[in-house]
Protein backbone atom coordinates (compact mmCIF):
# COMPACT_ATOMS: atom_id res chain seq x y z
CA UNK A 1 0.00 0.00 0.00
CA UNK A 2 1.47 3.51 -0.51
CA UNK A 3 0.23 6.08 1.49
CA UNK A 4 2.87 8.42 1.07
CA UNK A 5 2.32 11.99 -0.10
CA UNK A 6 5.00 14.23 -1.45
CA UNK A 7 5.91 17.10 0.50
CA UNK A 8 6.36 15.95 3.62
CA UNK A 9 9.67 16.03 5.14
CA UNK A 10 10.43 12.67 5.82
CA UNK A 11 14.35 11.15 7.07
CA UNK A 12 15.78 8.99 4.38
CA UNK A 13 18.57 6.76 4.84
CA UNK A 14 20.57 5.56 2.00
CA UNK A 15 23.52 2.94 1.55
CA UNK A 16 25.96 3.08 -0.88
CA UNK A 17 28.26 0.75 -2.34
CA UNK A 18 31.06 0.51 -4.79
CA UNK A 19 33.78 -1.66 -5.90
CA UNK A 20 34.80 -0.80 -9.68
CA UNK A 21 37.46 2.19 -10.63
CA UNK A 22 38.11 3.43 -7.26
CA UNK A 23 35.59 3.01 -4.82
CA UNK A 24 36.30 5.07 -2.18
CA UNK A 25 36.59 8.09 -4.14
CA UNK A 26 32.57 7.28 -5.85
CA UNK A 27 31.10 7.05 -2.28
CA UNK A 28 32.98 10.31 -1.72
CA UNK A 29 31.94 11.75 -4.73
CA UNK A 30 28.45 10.58 -4.30
CA UNK A 31 27.88 11.65 -0.95
CA UNK A 32 28.87 15.22 -1.93
CA UNK A 33 26.46 15.24 -4.82
CA UNK A 34 23.90 14.41 -2.08
CA UNK A 35 25.30 16.91 0.54
CA UNK A 36 24.59 19.49 -2.19
CA UNK A 37 21.03 18.46 -2.90
CA UNK A 38 19.71 17.66 0.56
CA UNK A 39 21.89 19.64 3.29
CA UNK A 40 18.78 19.83 5.83
CA UNK A 41 19.55 17.02 8.54
CA UNK A 42 22.55 15.61 6.78
CA UNK A 43 25.23 13.01 8.23
CA UNK A 44 27.50 10.35 6.05
CA UNK A 45 29.14 8.08 8.02
CA UNK A 46 33.13 6.78 7.27
CA UNK A 47 33.96 4.41 4.14
CA UNK A 48 34.02 1.06 4.90
CA UNK A 49 35.68 -2.07 3.17
CA UNK A 50 33.87 -5.49 3.45
CA UNK A 51 34.36 -8.33 1.10
CA UNK A 52 31.70 -8.74 -1.86
CA UNK A 53 28.33 -10.65 -0.74
CA UNK A 54 26.35 -12.75 -2.95
CA UNK A 55 29.37 -12.63 -5.55
CA UNK A 56 32.59 -14.13 -6.47
CA UNK A 57 34.95 -13.35 -3.91
CA UNK A 58 37.57 -12.19 -6.94
CA UNK A 59 34.91 -9.73 -7.56
CA UNK A 60 37.14 -7.09 -5.22
CA UNK A 61 36.00 -5.25 -2.07
CA UNK A 62 33.33 -3.30 -1.33
CA UNK A 63 33.37 0.60 -0.49
CA UNK A 64 30.23 0.96 1.71
CA UNK A 65 28.65 3.86 3.56
CA UNK A 66 25.51 5.00 4.81
CA UNK A 67 23.92 8.36 4.32
CA UNK A 68 20.88 9.86 6.34
CA UNK A 69 19.05 13.28 5.33
CA UNK A 70 15.25 14.98 5.47
CA UNK A 71 14.10 15.12 2.00
CA UNK A 72 10.23 16.64 0.95
CA UNK A 73 10.60 13.94 -2.15
CA UNK A 74 8.34 11.05 -2.10
CA UNK A 75 9.89 7.67 -2.68
CA UNK A 76 9.82 7.40 -6.76
CA UNK A 77 11.34 10.28 -7.02
CA UNK A 78 13.77 9.96 -4.42
CA UNK A 79 14.73 6.46 -6.18
CA UNK A 80 14.95 8.24 -9.30
CA UNK A 81 17.30 10.69 -8.13
CA UNK A 82 19.12 8.01 -6.66
CA UNK A 83 19.49 5.57 -10.20
CA UNK A 84 20.59 9.02 -11.97
CA UNK A 85 23.72 9.50 -9.77
CA UNK A 86 24.55 5.81 -10.28
CA UNK A 87 24.13 6.62 -14.09
CA UNK A 88 26.56 9.42 -13.72
CA UNK A 89 29.03 7.47 -11.91
CA UNK A 90 28.90 5.12 -15.09
CA UNK A 91 26.71 2.00 -13.76
CA UNK A 92 24.70 0.86 -16.89
CA UNK A 93 20.55 1.36 -16.60
CA UNK A 94 20.23 -2.30 -17.52
CA UNK A 95 22.60 -3.99 -15.12
CA UNK A 96 22.32 -7.33 -13.62
CA UNK A 97 21.91 -7.84 -10.20
CA UNK A 98 24.89 -9.32 -7.66
CA UNK A 99 27.75 -8.08 -10.38
CA UNK A 100 30.63 -5.43 -9.67
CA UNK A 101 29.30 -1.79 -9.53
CA UNK A 102 30.74 1.88 -9.74
CA UNK A 103 28.08 2.54 -7.83
CA UNK A 104 25.54 1.27 -6.14
CA UNK A 105 23.11 3.35 -4.10
CA UNK A 106 19.96 1.78 -2.18
CA UNK A 107 17.10 3.55 -0.56
CA UNK A 108 16.66 1.88 2.81
CA UNK A 109 13.85 3.86 4.48
CA UNK A 110 12.07 6.86 3.89
CA UNK A 111 10.50 8.28 7.02
CA UNK A 112 7.92 5.34 8.31
CA UNK A 113 6.89 4.70 4.97
CA UNK A 114 6.10 1.12 4.08
CA UNK A 115 5.63 0.08 0.75
CA UNK A 116 6.04 -2.56 -1.70
CA UNK A 117 5.81 -2.18 -5.53
CA UNK A 118 7.73 -3.83 -8.59
CA UNK A 119 10.05 -1.40 -8.18
CA UNK A 120 10.57 -0.40 -4.77
CA UNK A 121 10.37 -2.30 -1.07
CA UNK A 122 10.34 0.05 1.75
CA UNK A 123 12.31 -0.14 4.37
CA UNK A 124 14.76 -2.65 2.29
CA UNK A 125 13.79 -6.13 3.00
CA UNK A 126 17.59 -7.09 3.60
CA UNK A 127 19.10 -3.89 5.07
CA UNK A 128 18.14 -5.81 8.81
CA UNK A 129 20.27 -8.68 7.52
CA UNK A 130 23.72 -6.85 6.15
CA UNK A 131 26.33 -5.94 8.64
CA UNK A 132 27.76 -3.38 5.94
CA UNK A 133 24.76 -1.58 6.17
CA UNK A 134 23.73 -1.71 9.91
CA UNK A 135 27.39 -0.73 11.10
CA UNK A 136 27.39 2.78 9.34
CA UNK A 137 24.11 3.36 9.85
CA UNK A 138 25.04 3.26 13.70
CA UNK A 139 27.47 5.89 13.22
CA UNK A 140 25.18 8.25 11.69
CA UNK A 141 21.72 7.33 13.77
CA UNK A 142 22.34 5.00 16.47
CA UNK A 143 18.63 5.21 18.03
CA UNK A 144 17.09 4.14 14.21
CA UNK A 145 15.05 1.73 14.51
CA UNK A 146 13.09 0.58 11.20
CA UNK A 147 9.89 0.90 10.35
CA UNK A 148 7.78 -2.21 11.76
CA UNK A 149 10.94 -3.57 13.61
CA UNK A 150 11.16 -4.04 17.35
CA UNK A 151 15.51 -4.84 17.63
CA UNK A 152 17.88 -1.79 17.57
CA UNK A 153 20.33 -1.44 15.27
CA UNK A 154 22.87 -3.28 17.74
CA UNK A 155 20.70 -6.55 17.95
CA UNK A 156 20.37 -7.05 14.59
CA UNK A 157 24.17 -5.97 14.16
CA UNK A 158 24.46 -9.43 16.65
CA UNK A 159 21.77 -11.62 14.62
CA UNK A 160 22.95 -11.01 11.13
CA UNK A 161 25.49 -12.62 9.47
CA UNK A 162 29.48 -12.80 9.80
CA UNK A 163 31.08 -10.03 8.03
CA UNK A 164 34.14 -8.58 8.45
CA UNK A 165 33.45 -4.54 8.26
CA UNK A 166 36.47 -2.20 8.76
CA UNK A 167 37.03 1.06 8.21
CA UNK A 168 38.56 1.91 4.48
CA UNK A 169 41.97 3.79 5.44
Amino acid sequence: MNNHRGGEIRRAIVALGANLGDPRKQLCCAMAALRSRFEQGFSASQVYRTAPVDMSADAGDFANAVVRFDTPLDPQDLMALLQSLEESSGRPKAHLRNTPRTLDLDLIALGEVRMVTPELTLPHPRAIERRFVLIPLMEVAPDYRFPGETLDLEALTERAPELDVRRWD
